[in-house]
């Protein structure tokens, strides 16, 4: 299941985004308490500010206030936000009615599908790309095998409704492809890396078929280190 942070932060987002009138931190609360997710807890000023934090760091959008409105709410810049595929994914999937005061009598009957599989770590692995900073896998590859990695994390992305990270493996000296469903556990650390400049996801992923890269049009130097085989985790 996705965490709850991140379900929050979707909700503001898609509340604020979705909204035809101004909102004032007054106004969002309301429609909060009256929302699915308000079994969560209450959304007090500094939690929404810190909300808005992380959805500019998450997704690039920010969320201003428009003091000469009365200190209401808007998304700045809207481009950046129908640009963003991920964020338009998650918005798709999680996102639910606003106006959902029946919701808990109807609780048994409308169903919130949690998709993408695999994403309890989730919130560790975005943070860790955030950070630039190394992470401590056990991981069981699909034909059972169990392994320890040291993973330098690149990017996200979903296919076949399943997520997975791709990355440097140290022991390996390979950039591969891991399955988040696949995590026994994983471990952050304080270890920092360098991201490659010459490193574009976008454009690594154009030689991709599903979650398969084309080697032979390929070319990633990293530390002297030069090119790596990629593989299916």
């Amino acid at each position: 299941m996705i965490s709850k942070t991140y379900l929050r932060y979707i909700w503001l987002l898609d509340t604020i985004n979705q909204s035809r009138f101004p909102l004032t931190y007054d106004h969002i609360v309301r429609i909060w308490e009256s929302s699915p997710y308000a079994y969560m807890g209450g959304l007090p000023i500094r939690t929404f500010h810190e909300h808005r934090k992380g959805i500019e760091e998450m997704f690039g959008v920010i969320i201003e206030c428009d003091k000469s409105k009365g200190y209401t709410y808007y998304i700045k810049n809207p481009e950046v936000l129908e640009k963003n595929t991920y964020a338009q994914l998650l918005l798709r999937k999680y996102s639910v009615p606003q106006d959902f005061s029946t919701f808990s009598m109807m609780r048994d009957r409308i169903l919130l599908e949690e998709i993408p599989h695999g994403t309890a770590y989730f919130d560790s692995i975005v943070e860790s790309m955030r950070r630039n900073t190394e992470l401590i896998i056990d991981y069981q590859r699909y034909e059972g095998q169990l392994e320890t990695l040291t993973m330098q994390p690149y990017s996200m992305r979903v296919y076949n409704r399943r997520w997975y990270v791709l990355g440097y493996i140290k022991e390996k000296e390979v950039i591969r492809h891991l399955a988040l469903e696949r995590f026994l556990y994983l471990h952050t650390t304080s270890n920092k890396f360098e991201f490659p400049k010459d490193f574009n996801p976008r454009k690594y992923y154009d030689n991709v078929v599903g979650i398969y890269v084309d080697e032979n049009c390929l070319t990633l130097k990293k530390g002297g280190r030069g090119r790596r085989r990629r593989s299916r985790g």
